[in-house]
């Protein structure tokens, strides 16, 4: 909910990708990207009507091309160029910006955790940005050396290898 303010109800992001819990979890929302009313029989959503999309995931979409255009524009040029991150806004109702804001990685990443919520997209932008906290854990995970992941015990055992340098 805090991801997309005060005009969620514009985005259409927020109004079709939640859906509202039930019973004692009235308060939470939950993500309908990839279940259907067979998965969830309290939902109220009729429009979902078969389970094609929900073990789909897009290689590249859109709305990915116009946020890459936007970082290599403002990259190129140094400057923040609001139009590729309209064009995504626009499309999906949510209100345009209509001045430059002051940090641009902020909006960039706001607009991917808001476009591509629950696809594993984030992981390789924060790893392509290099960030060393990951935004929104609760453990404030800290990334200390990059995003290689450690070869697990048990593979090291079983082939003899020596630890990665």
């Amino acid at each position: 909910d805090a991801l997309y303010g005060d005009l969620r109800s514009d985005d259409y992001r927020y109004t079709y990708n939640f859906e509202a819990g039930t019973g004692a979890y009235t308060s939470r929302r939950y993500t309908k990207k990839y279940g259907t009313p067979r998965d969830n029989p309290n939902s109220t959503d009729d429009n979902v009507t078969n389970m094609y999309y929900a073990n789909k995931m897009p290689i590249m979409r859109l709305s990915e091309m116009y946020l890459i255009i936007a970082e290599c524009e403002y990259q190129k040029q140094s400057f923040f160029t609001i139009d590729a991150i309209n064009e995504v806004r626009k499309a999906r109702g949510a209100k345009i910006l209509t001045t430059d804001p002051a940090d641009f990685y902020s909006v960039l990443i706001e607009e991917y955790q808001k476009e591509f919520l629950s696809e594993g997209i984030m992981f390789f932008l924060y790893k392509r940005l290099n960030q060393e906290y990951l935004p929104n854990n609760p453990e404030s995970l800290h990334v200390t050396k990059g995003y290689t992941f450690p070869i697990p015990d048990s593979e090291k055992e079983a082939a003899i290898r020596e630890e990665n340098r």
